[in-house]
């Protein structure tokens, strides 16, 4: 599976990359990202210079999407970790 990046322009943090993903290539709007800054929705990427391509860079995708709570004994125990809302407690009584 390959994944690489081209930078066609680039101003302050932002840039705006040609990526490349198994064959079919996309136009994207690029960002660095700050400490703190919430990750939904967005794809986190860290990209690697080629030696013999400046301005190409191999991608590998470090987050990607919301996070999920994936496992049944999560789900499963939700309301033991997290508690009931004081709606849902008025609810049982």
């Amino acid at each position: 599976m390959s994944d690489t990046a081209r930078i066609l322009q680039a101003r302050g943090n932002q840039m705006v990359i040609e990526r490349t993903t198994n064959g079919k290539t996309c136009i994207q709007a690029a960002s660095l990202i700050r400490e703190g800054q919430t990750l939904n929705e967005i794809e986190v990427l860290s990209l690697s210079r080629r030696k013999n391509e400046p301005n190409t860079f191999d991608v590998t995708v470090l987050h990607k999407g919301p996070a999920r709570a994936n496992t049944p004994r999560y789900r499963d125990n939700y309301d033991s970790i997290f508690g009931q809302t004081k709606a849902e407690e008025k609810l049982l009584n």
